[in-house]
């Protein structure tokens, strides 16, 4: 087999890569710890790992097995970093050289495997034949028939016997698939929902799908004396809770809700969300129109942006930052991401809840399906609804 695979320079910059790609894990968000992150960590590990078992083998045959492996790996590595970009978990410097640290090995890998490969393919081209011995005597027609059928029973054995047991070991692994990809799904959903503006969450596509409302924050404000009532006076500077608060020109473009009981308050009757303009004397915010009631609580919400979770094919994807007032965004040109694969079928429920007694909750029963094998999943989410 010739040197060692410390010697092989795929493996160094495998090697490399995985040292600096956990570097970089550690400043992904901490309820990912369990999921993106330990896929990512499995894959990147798995690279290196593979070829030094490959390495190990006695055959060129079996070390080109485990080079295959290693390079399935390095492409589940390439797509996870794509999630991990468009989740915002790295930006698109990082990206781009974690791209090109790949290639490298990934260049690396094939010329290995092609080396090894042709080397391989010769060795098998130069093995020499051992001529066979003719037998001087073949089975008589009773012997035949006599073998054959004992040849058919043993196999219908073997088969009844063996067929279980690999069937069994094929179902167990699929489910163990199908069990991370939904667990990531509704991780994600789960930490989505959680932020919901209280009230705003509504299931749509006869469950099929949900839309929210994602909070950027929240404060109390004065109520507005007299006639006039298109202004909010907080408890707190605008900078600290405005989302695109120019201290400079005191502008804003941030929308607002107040008292929202139903949702649709702001989706049907848009009457209860409001676009903030100005912010006088760092805490006083004009707003579009005046308010059309006031929350018996002085609270009021600074919305983040329109969120929604819903089934197309066998896939879940995930929208936001649409127009909400013109689409619930389920068409195609509002920004949308693949979140969960091999679904068959997902049902959103939602009960509001009552205020100051009992949290509303979101109920997400999803059948995932891959093959013949399925396997149901259900979660749920408490969501604040105090307006």
């Amino acid at each position: 087999m010739g040197r060692s695979w410390k010697d092989l320079i795929v493996w160094q910059k495998s090697h490399e890569f995985v040292l600096y790609i956990y570097g970089l894990l550690e400043e992904f968000p901490k309820e990912e710890k369990y999921g993106l992150v330990a896929q990512i960590e499995r894959a990147s590990i798995s690279i290196p790992t593979n070829i030094v078992e490959g390495r190990s083998k006695s055959s060129n045959k079996e070390f080109l097995k485990f080079l295959y492996i290693s390079r399935d790996s390095l492409e589940e590595v390439k797509y996870l970093l794509i999630l991990s970009r468009d989740l915002n978990y790295i930006s698109k410097e990082i990206y781009l050289k974690l791209e090109e640290k790949l290639s490298k090995i990934g260049m690396l890998l094939n010329n290995l495997i092609k080396s090894i490969d042709s080397r391989t393919t010769s060795t098998t081209s130069t093995t020499p034949t051992t001529p066979t011995t003719p037998k001087t005597k073949g089975f008589t027609l009773i012997e035949l028939i006599i073998a054959i059928v004992l040849l058919g029973i043993v196999a219908g054995v073997g088969v009844n016997l063996i067929m279980p047991i690999f069937t069994g070991y094929v179902d167990t692994r699929t489910k163990e698939y199908l069990f991370n990809e939904v667990k990531y799904g509704v991780q994600r959903m789960d930490r989505e929902l959680r932020m919901a503006v209280p009230n705003s969450v509504k299931v749509i596509d006869s469950g099929n799908g949900i839309r929210f409302m994602k909070l950027y924050s929240g404060n109390y404000y004065e109520k507005p004396k007299g006639k006039n009532k298109n202004y909010l006076n907080i408890f707190d500077n605008c900078s600290n809770i405005l989302k695109a608060f120019d201290p400079a020109t005191k502008t804003t473009n941030d929308n607002l809700t107040v008292y929202v009981t139903k949702p649709d308050k702001i989706y049907n009757t848009p009457k209860y969300w409001y676009n903030a303009s100005k912010c006088y004397n760092k805490d006083n915010i004009t707003i579009s129109n005046d308010l059309k009631a006031q929350s018996p609580y002085n609270r009021f919400y600074v919305i983040d942006t329109p969120m929604t979770f819903y089934q197309r094919g066998t896939r879940i994807y995930m929208s936001r930052d649409y127009n909400w007032t013109t689409t619930d965004g389920t068409d195609n040109s509002s920004p949308h991401y693949r979140l969960m694969s091999y679904v068959n079928d997902i049902d959103f429920n939602y009960e509001p809840g009552i205020p100051q007694k009992r949290n509303g909750v979101v109920t997400i029963a999803i059948t995932m399906r891959k093959g013949t094998t399925t396997l149901n999943y259900k979660h749920q989410v408490h969501i604040r609804n105090v307006p």
